[in-house]
């Protein structure tokens, strides 16, 4: 990602109710302007699923094929962008930069991102149809799907696997955490209608906050300072080593030898050629 701006002084939330909402808030009012923008959004994408379910001046053709369409554009499209938002949560939550751009990050992992959001509402749906307390009881422990699929690309059945283990023992707090979410909405829904995008800023950073908490493996990005390197010297070229010649030079004793050797050889040559002459 470009831009990406590590928080100072950020700590892991605890696995509570209190403290998700409260490291929520946190995260909330540090990147509130992100947040928020992902949240819209979101909810501009649920617009044509208004559309779908209320339809008005069709027949029952076009009524039909309004809700296979709709089905399509959940299935295909909104669970995507959703899951792309979570994990935008998901970055603040850990003290990064959420970005825009967090959302494309499905498409590398987007046949999973799809069939786990199939997989888990059928599920879940299974759940309800039998009896209540079983779909709430697995919507608790699979809350956590979207964030391993997107987060860790992990596949379907490993995601759902490892939601379940880290929601063990976590499905009442997951449960409390749900219920506490229904009076901050309302709370928002009283603000003029506006206030719901507040509330829902806050309820995903929660939730995304006990995810990090829950996934201890994962680095939580805290910024430091930039300490330069030194510089590394460059290495000395190897020169060769110049060998100077060395002329061997004679000393003056050497030199008056030779020259008496040859006044020597230059007298008896002169001596044996008068002897000669002679005879």
């Amino acid at each position: 990602m470009n831009d990406t701006r590590h928080e100072e002084n950020w700590t892991l939330p605890e696995a509570t109710v209190n403290g998700s909402y409260g490291h929520g808030w946190d995260t909330m009012k540090r990147f509130f302007l992100e947040l928020f923008i992902l949240v819209i959004i979101l909810g501009a994408a649920a617009i044509p699923m208004g559309i779908v379910n209320n339809p008005t001046g069709f027949h029952s053709a076009g009524t039909a094929f309004l809700k296979l369409f709709g089905f399509a554009y959940l299935v295909l499209l909104y669970a995507a962008i959703r899951y792309g938002v979570l994990y935008g949560f998901v970055r603040g939550a850990r003290g990064e930069t959420p970005e825009v751009n967090d959302i494309f990050k499905v498409t590398d992992n987007y046949m999973n991102v799809v069939l786990s959001g199939l997989v888990t509402t059928v599920i879940i749906g299974i759940g309800f149809m039998a009896l209540l307390i079983p779909g709430i009881y697995f919507a608790c422990r699979l809350v956590f799907v979207p964030y391993l699929v997107v987060e860790r690309k992990m596949e379907v059945v490993p995601a759902l696997r490892e939601s379940w283990d880290i929601s063990k023992g976590k499905a009442w707090t997951i449960f409390l955490m749900g219920l506490t979410a229904i009076p901050i909405a309302l709370l928002g829904l009283l603000m003029c209608g506006v206030g719901i995008l507040f509330s829902l800023v806050w309820i995903h950073a929660a939730f995304a906050s006990l995810y990090v908490a829950l996934t201890p493996g994962q680095t939580v990005a805290v910024s430091f300072p930039e300490v330069p390197e030194p510089p590394v010297p460059d290495e000395p070229e190897e020169v060769p080593a110049v060998v100077p010649d060395v002329k061997e030079e004679k000393t003056t004793n050497e030199e008056e030898e030779e020259k008496g050797e040859k006044e020597v050889k230059k007298t008896k040559k002169a001596r044996k050629q008068t002897s000669n002459k002679e005879e």
